[in-house]
């Protein structure tokens, strides 16, 4: 990748995405950053594009630009994802484009598994994606502002809950046990449970209550012992674009009855099996902020809060899915 003359001036516009794990973005979807403008006596618009690449495993970003002014302006780019440390995770450069009227990038790509899968962890601990778009000018035209940082978060709520079972041994293989709540606690659920014995396997249902419309889930699971110490049962996550899924969320803990039987001590004291649940979701608020760095505070300017099950979440991603071939730089 050419490095940026010192002497050329360029605008930076960095884009921050906050809990990216818990994007539920199908093929046809995507996130969007703020709006921002980069030369002064250019009215448009620009725009940034992250969206699932169709048939393929990896995750594209492109520099959109539209509006009125249908003047040509000739600029060179560079995009770029960046890990949690700031390094470049994949980028690339165009030293020049014309930008006329309304204009596509070709698209920037990364691995989904550097992003979604086991590689996340190395890369974004603490679950924040990072964008970067430097643009300059060629010829005469002049830069509005020479640095912008936008942050996009994905609204997460949490619950937490503790379910005491009674007379666990007796529990036979097809039967189904259900959480109960007092009438004080239940407005407070926004999932119901059920526990559920297949010979010696012990299955656990997590069914969205109909008020919470739950785009992506994480539910890591935990056996309290006779100390009241807490013992890993598995962790689990769902997203509800996934054709695999279907509600309610059904998974397995990884201890069998048998285990829970031959350490019943530790385990089922008093033939009493309680579980503890922590639950990370996300309903589709997304709340968009732009932050000037040269404001005297160094606050927010705009925040926006969007709903992404209104229309105009809903992007129309025909033009975006119709590129040519996308380019990958090692």
């Amino acid at each position: 990748m050419a490095a940026l003359d010192v002497e050329k001036k360029s605008f930076t516009f960095t884009w921050r995405i906050k809990n990216y794990s818990f994007c539920w973005k199908r093929i046809g979807e995507c996130i969007v950053s703020p709006t921002f403008q980069v030369l002064r006596e250019d009215t448009s618009s620009w725009k940034l594009k992250l969206y699932p690449i169709p048939k393929s495993n990896f995750i594209g970003c492109v520099l959109l630009r539209w509006g009125k002014n249908s003047s040509c302006y000739s600029v060179g780019y560079e995009l770029s994802f960046l890990s949690s440390d700031h390094s470049t995770l994949n980028s690339f450069e165009v030293s020049e484009d014309a930008f006329e009227g309304c204009f596509r990038s070709a698209p920037l790509l990364v691995n989904r598994d550097a992003v979604l899968g086991k590689e996340r962890a190395a890369f974004f601990p603490r679950d924040s994606f990072t964008i970067q778009c430097k643009i300059w000018p060629l010829g005469d035209s002049i830069l509005d502002k020479e640095q912008c940082f936008a942050e996009s978060e994905i609204e997460i709520q949490r619950y937490s809950s503790t379910w005491t079972i009674e007379r666990f041994s007796n529990l036979k293989s097809g039967e189904k046990l259900s959480q109960t709540f007092n009438s004080a606690s239940i407005k407070k659920s926004p999932f119901a449970f059920n526990l559920c014995r297949r010979e010696v396997i012990i299955l656990l249902e997590m069914n969205p209550v109909d008020a919470v419309p739950v785009k992506s889930c994480k539910c890591q699971v935990f056996l309290l012992d006779f100390a009241r110490k807490r013992v890993k049962c598995g962790t689990y996550a769902f997203q509800l674009h996934s054709k695999e899924i279907e509600k309610p969320f059904v998974f397995m803990l990884n201890l069998t009855r048998r285990d829970l039987l031959e350490n019943k001590h530790r385990y089922l004291p008093n033939d009493v099996l309680t579980l503890q649940y922590e639950i990370e979701f996300s309903t589709g608020r997304e709340i968009v902020k732009i932050l000037e760095p040269d404001s005297p505070s160094a606050s927010t300017d705009m925040t926006q809060i969007l709903e992404h099950d209104s229309p105009s979440a809903s992007t129309d991603m025909t033009q975006i899915l119709e590129l040519d071939s996308p380019r990958l730089t090692a």
